[in-house]
């Protein structure tokens, strides 16, 4: 039988003294017609820069499914440049895609977001700096016309290192034969574990 010998929480450790950060960057929405395919359909051209802080990782979450068949979603990142193709509809499994990005420093760091927009062969642009430091507590959302129902693109409030990374220390008196099993669990009680590490 197995029983849990210790938990950690980013909220009960001492502070990260890193200073990067979360920020998920999503693109898509727009009125639903059922029935209608390329009427919904929206292609997006961005171009992501970033500025006063590193580009550490960048992991995108395309959407598929009958909206996007007309095209693939494409990626391109160099340094702290990011340049995305992409196609969202209504009729997509989902009706938005996102990029997360993650970055070494969110107090200095800058967003400068260029994107073209084209829906119903209208094709509108748009451009918009963002300071990281007035996404601790909100998100901003950029319509691309005045419509209610218009596609929008929605840059999310920033999770900052601490609450994703921890480092924690764990010391026992181990037999043969013990083996240990680390389980991560998330507020929204999405889970990730690893396999039984055995001791010989």
């Amino acid at each position: 039988d197995s029983a849990p010998v210790d938990f950690w929480t980013p909220y009960k450790c001492p502070s990260s003294p890193e200073k990067g950060g979360l920020v998920r960057v999503e693109w898509g929405w727009g009125r639903f017609e059922p029935g209608k395919t390329l009427s919904n359909l929206t292609k997006w051209e961005h171009a992501l820069q970033i500025e006063g802080a590193s580009l550490l990782t960048s992991s995108p979450c395309f959407c598929g499914g009958e909206g996007s068949v007309v095209d693939e979603n494409k990626l391109e990142v160099v340094d702290n440049k990011v340049s995305i193709s992409s196609y969202t509809s209504r009729d997509n499994i989902a009706a938005t895609s996102s990029i997360v990005l993650e970055l070494d420093d969110i107090e200095n760091a800058r967003l400068y977001l260029d994107t073209t927009a084209e829906k119903d062969e209208q094709t509108h642009r748009f451009s918009k700096e963002i300071d990281f430091g007035h996404l601790l507590d909100k998100d901003v959302h950029i319509p691309i016309t005045d419509c209610f129902s218009a596609p929008k693109v929605k840059v999310h409030s920033i999770t900052p290192s601490e609450q994703y990374k921890l480092k924690a220390d764990y010391r026992a008196t181990v037999e043969s034969g013990d083996y240990f099993i680390f389980k991560v669990e998330q507020e929204n009680g999405q889970m990730a574990w690893s396999s039984p590490i055995f001791i010989r």
